[in-house]
C-alpha cells in the first residue's frame, strides 16, 4: 500500500517495466520471454513477448482519489540487448533534458 500524499515542492515519478505477452506472433521481431501470471496452479509463469518501460507522473492529488490514476509520459520497448534499469535511466536522462529547454524557452 502507498502512503497517502503530502504536498510536496516537487512533482513525483513513477517507472515500471511491463511484459506485453505476443504469444501468437511468431513473425514478431526481438521477442523475448516475459514474465505472464496465470492462475493454474503449477504452470510456469512465463510467455513471449516484449517488455516496456514506462514513466509516469504521479498525480497530486486529495487524499480520497489517491492513487487512482498516473500519467504515462515516456513508453519504451526494452530491447533484448538491453536492460530495464538501462531504459529507464535513459527516460529519466531525456525527461531532465526536456525540463531544462522548457525552463531556458520560458524565461
Amino acid at each position: 500500500m502507498l502512503a497517502l500524499p503530502r504536498q510536496r515542492p516537487y512533482q513525483l515519478f513513477s517507472i515500471d517495466e511491463t511484459p506485453t505477452e505476443q504469444r501468437y506472433a511468431s513473425c514478431l521481431t526481438d521477442r523475448q520471454t516475459v514474465h505472464h501470471s496465470t492462475p493454474v496452479p503449477r504452470q510456469v509463469p512465463i510467455s513471449v513477448g516484449h517488455n516496456y518501460s514506462i514513466l509516469a507522473v504521479m498525480p497530486k492529488t486529495q487524499e480520497s482519489e489517491w492513487p487512482r490514476w498516473v500519467l504515462p509520459c515516456s513508453v519504451e520497448r526494452v530491447i533484448t540487448m538491453s536492460s530495464a534499469l538501462e531504459v529507464a535511466h535513459s527516460q529519466v536522462a531525456q525527461l531532465i533534458r526536456q525540463a531544462r529547454v522548457q525552463a531556458i524557452l520560458t524565461r
